[in-house]
């Protein structure tokens, strides 16, 4: 039998799953949750966060605005909010997604 998935997303409904339990995300957020678990294991800085999921130049301090946003995604999606499994800080660089297994479907 196959690994089960830790998370379902559903793009074309903006809906992702946690086992049976929909995590409610904001807008910011799930961007946020799509760009990170796309490609688990990539550090994305906090500048490249923003450029993507604003799509504006960067301010000189951007580290509150985004800090903010992973903060609140975390609090939805991680079972256990102590102690972190999926999104990880890689310290003085930036973010991470380290899932096993998501499944996407249209």
């Amino acid at each position: 039998m196959g690994e089960e998935s830790e998370f379902r997303i559903y793009p074309d409904y903006r809906k992702i799953y946690r086992g049976k339990t929909e995590i409610i995300l904001s807008k910011a957020e799930y961007e946020l949750f799509i760009l990170l678990s796309g490609r688990p294991g990539v550090i994305f800085t906090k500048e490249k966060i923003f450029e993507i999921l604003y799509n504006e130049e960067v301010p000189e301090s951007i580290d509150n605005i985004i800090y903010c946003l992973v903060s609140s995604m975390r609090k939805k999606i991680e079972p256990e909010i102590k102690k972190c499994q999926y999104i990880k800080t890689v310290r003085g660089v930036g973010y991470k997604f380290e899932g096993k297994k998501i499944d996407v479907f249209p």
